[in-house]
């Protein structure tokens, strides 16, 4: 909420983190839930919808292929050898009996996909150090050369100081 306040919306967000990743040079697929797992799952998915609201996850999960789903192998196996295929196929089922077939946490686990049960997760926290190495493959004669890697490096390194909350 507060970033959504800070970019003034989720279009100037997503453009922020966007810039950021490809400045690193790196790339990234974005998944938008209000769930973690929910969010965590839309991003294997090209082109996933952004996903505002709870009441429209199942909706959103339905169709998407059971095997995006954190549950052990002998259950999604299982799963499938009663012909089921999408998620949608395991929300339509009662949850107490999954639970009976499947135990509780494959219900548990639903229930936090869907916003229905909290899901607290441990904060990250960058290691205490910084360390970078950045190798040049030719030797550098012009000092404008170095431009480039150090504007990376500074970058990296200012991502760095602001996850951990420090300063330089």
């Amino acid at each position: 909420g507060a970033s959504l306040s800070y970019y003034r919306g989720l279009d100037a967000l997503r453009q922020h983190v966007d810039a950021s990743i490809e400045s690193l040079g790196y790339t990234a697929q974005q998944g938008i839930a209000p769930t973690v797992e929910c969010a965590a799952l839309l991003a294997t998915q090209l082109n996933s919808p952004m996903v505002q609201r709870t009441s429209e996850l199942s909706a959103v999960l339905a169709p998407l292929p059971l095997r995006l789903l954190y549950f052990p192998r002998d259950t999604l196996e299982a799963l499938q050898s009663i012909g089921w295929q999408t998620i949608g196929d395991v929300l339509s089922i009662p949850r107490d009996q999954l639970a009976r077939r499947f135990g509780a946490d494959i219900t548990l686990y639903i229930r936090k996909l869907l916003g229905e049960a909290p899901d607290p997760r441990k904060a990250y926290r960058a290691p205490t150090t910084y360390y970078r190495r950045f190798d040049l493959a030719d030797p550098i004669h012009i000092v404008e050369a170095l431009l480039f890697p150090l504007r990376r490096l500074l970058g990296e390194l200012q991502g760095y100081l602001r996850g951990r909350d420090t300063a330089l």
